[in-house]
Order: structure tokens, then sequence, then C-alpha cells
């Protein structure tokens, strides 16, 4: 049998998982490669046998050795809802230290909370003023709703 031929066999039926960038190192191929030159056909397969199972125990040891910047592969539900309730938005309750009327729109600024704008052109009750309450809360479908002092929910957006 060919040399060429026996080699291409031991690599498709060994299923080795080699990464584009183990591929490229020439240092853990070397070993196979070594094997190609021998003419007795029983030592050209020990050889070959010998190196393959050689890098199929370096794959699973690099596959098992854990990487801290690769992504998790699955995560749990717990997991899932601890992480989605740090990253979760926390409700606003500041006080206005600006409110602006532009082009329809109110744009309302807390001391510590950014600027909000009014993403409906809805009637407030009364104009908003310095000083008061500003209430943000998770709307519908990813929107915010607030409710500048007393008045009654609208629907805004945030600037910054």
């Amino acid at each position: 049998m060919d040399a060429k031929i026996l080699a291409a066999a031991v690599f498709v039926t060994c299923g080795l998982a080699i990464t584009p960038a183990r591929a490229a190192d020439d240092d853990e191929l070397r070993g196979l490669f070594a094997c190609l030159p021998l003419t007795a056909d029983a030592a050209r397969l020990a050889c070959l046998d010998r190196e393959t199972r050689a890098l199929q125990q370096r794959d699973v040891a690099d596959r098992a050795r854990p990487r801290g910047d690769a992504p998790r592969s699955r995560d749990t539900r717990a997991e899932r809802a601890a992480r989605s309730e740090e990253e979760a938005f926390r409700p606003v309750d500041d006080v206005l230290v600006e409110a602006t009327l532009f082009a329809g729109r109110w744009l309302f600024a807390t001391k510590a909370n950014g600027v909000w704008q009014q993403a409906t052109p809805v009637e407030l009750g009364r104009s908003p003023r310095v000083g008061d309450r500003l209430r943000v809360r998770r709307g519908a479908l990813g929107s915010y709703l607030a409710n500048v002092g007393d008045g009654p929910a609208i629907r805004v957006r945030r600037l910054r």
C-alpha cells in the first residue's frame, strides 16, 4: 500500500480534531511525518498508530483544560437568571435638575441618572419643574415609563 494513502487513511479514520492553530504547529506533527519514510508496512503502521494515539491524548488534555477567555458552553437556568438580575435595569427614582420642552417633547435631566426624553408627544398634566420627582421603570417590550411628580405615566427613552 502506498505510504501517502495509508497516512491519509489513518488521519481520516482516527478523526483527529486538530484546530487550525494547532495544525500550524509543526512540533506536534513532526513525529507523525517521521513515520512516512518507513518502508516496512508493519513498522509504518505501528509508528502511525503510536503517533496518532499521542496526538489524540494531547487533544483530549487540551480540551479538558479550562480556559479563562473561552466562553462557557452551557449555563444553567439559575446562572442565566442570576446574570440577568445583575444586568437588569434598576428603576430610577431621582430629582429633576432640568426640564426642557424641545420640539414638542420634554427632556428630563436628573442628578445621577442621566437624561431622558419623552418618546411620545402626550400632554402632561402640568409642566415639569426643577425639583420634581422623576420615577422611571421598565415598560413593555424594552420601553421605559416615567412619572414626573404625581402626573400620569409617559413613555421615555434614555439619551445618556
